[in-house]
């Protein structure tokens, strides 16, 4: 009987908190149906017999091929690998992790995807759930420092709709989703774990409970298996922290945050050591992460955090209503210290003579500080200046207008994006045709070849298979060999040196890609091959200045070529092979027949399926 009344009493408890804040779960789920919007609009704009997919590569932005290479280790793990290294065959079950593949966001997605019927359907899912999850996490962060839930609800939209992207819709063609956060998995399944961390460094800051010490370093050795740019940075916060107490002689607090440390460390050293190891030179790793070699401090940004830290500084000085002295203390340690964080991860190069794709640190991690800390100076400002009521009313109608007009414009540029891009998102039915054949018809991990950039892409998504040719952006295999994969399967389809296509134009990428940021510019399908061929073959390798392949490079790939045996049963042996996929690209190159030996096992339309005997 008593524990029914307590249970009823602790129903009715939780029932007031979310009651109390129903403000941030209406924002929240907003927030979520316009992310699911273009995956509601899309389908409705095509016509009927299209093949309405999310997944696709051909025709869209740079993003949407990144959201393919990611859901390929989404399917590794649907698939029972829990671990996803490669879609690979002969490095599947080695111990080196994707740089790109991260195991923990694979492992949730994949564990969706059982229940959901498929990569496509989480892919979708994930843009309602996760949001939803993320903006309730990014209000209670600014809820805990202000106590303020009004100026609270303009986190979750600041957080996603950005002011940035208002100067991109009116400059750029609008070919992507909203927000950097809609980026699948990173950052969309990541975010979540990164604001679940630093809450629970929050509590710890307040509460110096060791068991807060304890899941603050659980999840902080979590990140290290999500995204490179969240692990990075929370070690640098903790860090900081630490240095922080040891300076103020909280003693107490110091062991506690060096527990949480020293817990995070031990649980993300496996995946560290891993990266490490993850491809035999570091000159390497560096080129194909698009590495900047500098030791030139970022000005701009670090002016820009000092001046917010000068702000907080004088904002700590003066008293706060509405916050215990305890709670404002914590809250501007919290703050200086992520700003701090955000300072050292913007200039690492100043120490380590080189930085990786840094805006990802500016976009992903200090974007999300910068809203909290502005947050915050937003509450100062409404409770020492705006002090009377009524200028109080006028600041609160004046926040439901700015959180309205952030959804609108939301709305706006995901109603644009899918005008401007639904006849692309399609797969033939030719393509599904022979995915559905693949996936029924083979035995799960067997080798398909192919020579087209677009199937080498789809494959790992679409079906159990894995791909003879790997590519450079996800796959932990060294250069050589994915280089060496393609002059095979080249070899064996017997196609001449004129049409080893990654041996062309380097900058072919990026010419295609232009077109997101002219208005009037159109996506130039005749490039798509030539520009694939270096994402899939070795990506960055070697600069690009100049738009120029090495001399020697070619002549040594050429070279290399000459060299490879004729005979099919040395060209087969060499890598695992079970089938070979002849389509439009391959058709269109092919010199000569295609060996007389094979026995074609399936055709449609476009292709037609060899099995390659053992």
């Amino acid at each position: 009987m008593v524990n029914n009344i307590n249970m009823k009493e602790r129903f009715y408890q939780n029932y007031k908190r979310i009651k109390e804040h129903q403000g941030a779960l209406i924002v929240s789920l907003l927030i979520g149906l316009i992310f699911l919007l273009p995956h509601i609009l899309i389908p409705l704009l095509q016509e009927d017999s299209a093949n309405y997919s999310p997944l696709v590569v051909k025709g869209v932005d740079a993003r949407g091929v990144d959201e393919v290479l990611y859901a390929a280790y989404v399917q590794e793990a649907a698939e029972g690998h829990l671990i996803p290294r490669s879609n690979i065959l002969e490095w599947k079950n080695t111990s080196i992790l994707s740089h790109a593949g991260a195991p923990f966001p694979s492992l949730i997605l994949g564990m969706i995807s059982l229940v959901s019927g498929g990569v496509v359907n989480t892919y979708i899912f994930s843009f309602l759930f996760f949001t939803v999850i993320s903006s309730l996490l990014i209000y209670t962060l600014a809820y805990l420092l202000t106590k303020n839930k009004t100026l609270s609800l303009i986190a979750p939209p600041l957080l996603f709709f950005s002011p940035t992207y208002i100067f991109k819709f009116f400059s750029d063609q609008i070919v992507q989703p909203i927000s950097y956060f809609s980026r699948f998995y990173p950052v969309l399944v990541d975010f979540p774990i990164f604001a679940v961390t630093l809450l629970a460094v929050l509590w710890l800051l307040r509460e110096k409970k060791w068991k807060a010490a304890l899941i603050s370093g659980i999840l902080g050795g979590l990140l290290f298996y999500t995204y490179f740019y969240y692990w990075t940075f929370h070690i640098v916060f903790i860090g900081l922290l630490l240095a922080m107490v040891i300076f103020r002689k909280d003693f107490v607090l110091s062991k506690k945050i060096m527990v949480s440390g020293l817990v995070t460390a031990m649980i993300g050293v496996t995946f560290f050591l891993n990266s490490i190891n993850t491809i035999a030179n570091r000159a390497e790793i560096l080129h194909r992460l698009n590495a900047t070699f500098t030791r030139t401090p970022d000005w701009p940004i670090t002016l820009f955090l000092l001046s917010m830290i000068i702000v907080l500084v004088y904002i700590n000085s003066k008293k706060f209503e509405n916050i215990a002295n305890k709670e404002k203390e914590v809250s501007f340690y919290f703050l200086l210290m992520l700003l701090l964080a955000g300072i050292v991860v913007m200039n690492v190069q100043v120490i380590m003579g080189y930085t990786i794709n840094p805006r990802h640190w500016l976009t992903t991690a200090i974007w999300p500080i910068l809203v909290l800390t502005g947050i915050y100076f937003l509450n100062f400002t409404e409770e020492t200046i705006f002090k009377r009521e009524s200028l109080k009313k006028v600041i609160k109608k004046s926040i439901f207008m700015l959180i309205s007009l952030l959804l609108l414009f939301g709305i706006v540029w995901q109603v644009t994006f899918s005008y401007n891009t639904y006849s692309v998102y399609t797969l033939s039915n030719s393509q599904l045709e022979l995915f559905e054949w693949l996936d029924h018809n083979t035995v799960k991990d067997e080798v398909v070849l192919s020579l087209s950039s677009e199937i080498i892409l789809l494959v790992p998504v679409y079906t159990h298979n894995n791909n003879f040719i790997p590519n450079a952006v996800v796959e932990p295999i060294p250069i050589p060999e994915i280089i060496a994969r393609r002059l095979v399967a080249s070899k064996i389809l017997d196609i001449s040196e004129e049409n080893i296509i990654f041996l062309n134009n380097p900058c072919a990428f990026g010419q295609m890609m232009s077109f997101e940021h002219t208005k009037e510019e159109k996506y130039n399908f005749s490039l798509f091959e030539e520009a694939f061929s270096h994402i899939i073959a070795f990506e960055a390798s070697f600069s690009k200045k100049g738009c120029i392949i090495p001399l020697e490079f070619k002549e040594g790939v050429l070279k290399t070529y000459a060299a490879l045996p004729k005979e099919w049963e040395q060209l087969t042996k060499r890598y695992v092979v079970d089938y070979i996929i002849i389509g439009p690209y391959e058709k269109s190159i092919l010199r000569s027949e295609i060996n007389n030996n094979l026995e074609a096992v399936y055709s449609n339309a476009e292709f037609t399926v060899y099995k390659v005997d053992g």
